[in-house]
């Protein structure tokens, strides 16, 4: 792990022990198991986060947008993105309506989903439904969220940038754990490459990705974790 996106003992321990709580609701076997279930559900596209202005969703709705003119019309008819966060005031509140306003200026409102303050069972839930991962944060300093969502089961498509590109998510296609994007055209064109990957591939991939955090937490070495503390769930949302 670099120097320079080092994430704090802290953080990592209480990510830990989310991750612990996910991955024993979400088995690495589950995606294999409900594949007959999902021909009949839409193809989820989750993004987990706070609604707060460097997280960037607005880009993850552009995103959407270039996503709609590359894959075939029946492809784009069953995706839905779901957008999870919590809102902390009012103007996370108004942060939201405007991407609710920025929905409707791109006719996407057919295809997202904003759940709001969502209970942890809810989060769980919205989880093992997925497909995809999307995160679209610069230069986050770790990436809590991606690897909820990598332990989770979720195919991750993340920014470029900090965190997730230097100790996360790994490209090479014989070790690859998720896909990397920087602007809108590269998460549509991730998003559709995941889309065509044969089910057995996309299985390999969320094998190599479960192996991350556990890679993390190793680099601290042997050293006392001190107690949790400045992290805490809203509506089953990690906040830092």
């Amino acid at each position: 792990m670099s120097a320079t996106s080092r994430p704090c003992r802290c953080c990592l321990t209480a990510t830990w022990t989310h991750l612990l709580l996910l991955a024993s609701h979400c088995p690495s076997h589950y995606k294999e198991s409900v594949g007959e279930a999902r021909k009949r559900r839409k193809v989820k596209i989750i993004s987990v986060g706070q609604f707060r202005p460097e997280k960037d969703h607005p880009m993850q709705l552009r995103s959407m947008y270039q996503l709609r003119q590359i894959v075939r019309e029946d492809v784009w008819d069953n995706l839905v993105l779901v957008i999870i966060g919590s809102c902390r005031n009012a103007e996370d509140e108004e942060r939201v309506q405007d991407m609710k306003d920025l929905c409707k200026h791109l006719s996407l409102e057919n295809n997202v989903q904003f759940r709001v303050n969502i209970s942890y069972q809810e989060l769980k839930e919205e989880l093992q439904q997925g497909l995809i991962g999307l995160h679209s944060m610069w230069n986050e300093h770790f990436g809590i969220g991606v690897v909820e969502c990598m332990a989770a089961g979720l195919i991750m498509v993340a920014h470029r940038s900090g965190g997730p590109q230097m100790d996360i998510v790994e490209e090479s296609e014989s070790s690859r754990t998720g896909f990397l994007a920087s602007d809108e055209d590269e998460y549509a064109r991730a998003i559709a490459a995941i889309l065509k990957i044969p089910p057995r591939a996309r299985n390999s991939i969320r094998e190599a990705a479960r192996s991350v955090p556990r890679v993390s937490v190793a680099l601290l070495g042997k050293a006392d974790l001190p107690e949790l503390g400045g992290v805490f769930f809203v509506g089953g949302v990690t906040v830092l």
